[in-house]
């Protein structure tokens, strides 16, 4: 716009009025009103020069353009894979539970095996380990869960704190 301002003329108007006393309150009051018109053209040269800076503030303006949208695509990406990061955190959790609860029931299976003298200690270990692994797996899938929501909600704009 001030390119386009700059190839426009140019008009200013003034206008002055002073008032003065020359002696006492009776005396003769001295007026002073003055009004100026200035009408300023662009030509020669400068005329070109402004011309190509209106285009060139032309091109930077569909540059910025082009810039905000890259921008706009760039935090609709970020979003929408944080939210899929998130959702997917979410589901392996559950995947996780699941393993736990069915790892739970094995061990409590052949720990009442063991028990009764129909397993052995090596199955027993195995069942705990498989018990614990579920358990590390699910707590890590938590912890997936609180850092993929907290980059979700720093890409949708949200304060974390």
């Amino acid at each position: 716009q001030q390119s386009l301002q700059g190839l426009l003329p140019t008009l200013s108007m003034n206008a002055v009025w002073n008032r003065g006393y020359l002696g006492p309150p009776s005396a003769l009051r001295n007026p002073n009103y003055q009004v100026g018109l200035n009408l300023s053209l662009p030509v020669n040269f400068n005329v070109v020069s402004q011309a190509y800076d209106f285009l060139a503030a032309k091109a930077e303006n569909r540059r910025a353009a082009g810039a905000l949208e890259a921008v706009h695509r760039r935090v609709r990406r970020e979003t929408a894979s944080a939210y899929i990061n998130l959702e997917k955190a979410t589901r392996s959790y559950e995947v996780s539970a699941r393993k736990e609860a069915f790892a739970e029931k094995n061990l409590s299976l052949v720990t009442d095996q063991y028990r009764q003298g129909s397993s052995d200690a090596i199955r027993l270990a195995q069942a705990q380990l498989d018990y614990l692994n579920a358990q590390v797996g699910r707590t890590g899938a938590l912890h997936d869960i609180f850092i993929n929501r907290a980059q979700y909600r720093l890409a949708v704009g949200e304060p974390l704190w």
